[in-house]
């Protein structure tokens, strides 16, 4: 009889820590990965980018016409993200691959602050171009979730939402190949 309430409890205790492991797992996803149907839709693949006028970390400015006639690769995302970070050495090597070719640009829009990115990138560094204090920005386009990747064509147009297409290709190999395609 004792065996068998060990084993109960036991039981329950597996299942009390799964069902709590799950919920953790899901707050970080609900608030770091899960596509997002609401105002982000204006970042739809199909859709044209309206670029803003954007501020890096070294005080450069980034002007839309900069953009026009250029690949973008956009990063919305934040240091205390982990899928951000995961991702980030992945997203930078590709930046690194094309850092020379100056039809296309790699921004990233960060929520923190200019210090705290610039500490992040002291041992993560990185060729995109590096805008802080990014929450207005991220308002703006209507981005409520992190990370975001965007892939915008030479013209203008949204040809890859790494909200919409998470779930059916891996957002890096397909963003290589978007890439490929267009050099």
């Amino acid at each position: 009889m004792l065996k068998l309430l060990v084993f109960i409890r036991f039981t329950d205790m597996k299942k009390y820590l799964l069902t709590l492991g799950c919920l953790i797992l899901l707050c970080f996803n609900v608030s770091s990965q899960t596509p997002n149907a609401g105002p982000a839709s204006m970042l739809d693949s199909g859709k044209t980018m309206h670029f803003i006028p954007f501020t890096d970390i070294n005080g450069n400015t980034i002007k839309p016409a900069s953009l026009t006639g250029k690949t973008v690769v956009m990063d919305f995302w934040f240091v205390g993200c982990p899928p951000c970070r995961y991702e980030w050495p992945y997203l930078s090597a590709i930046a690194d691959t094309y850092k020379n070719n100056k039809d296309i640009v790699f921004i990233a829009i960060a929520l923190d602050s200019v210090s705290a990115l610039k500490d992040f990138l002291k041992t993560n560094p990185s060729d995109y171009q590096q805008v802080a204090d990014g929450k207005k920005i991220h308002a703006n386009y209507g981005v409520s979730s992190c990370p975001l990747n965007l892939v915008i064509d030479k013209n203008g147009i949204i040809i890859y939402n790494s909200y919409s297409e998470r779930y059916k290709v891996a957002a890096i190999g397909h963003i290589k190949e978007i890439l490929k395609k267009l050099n």
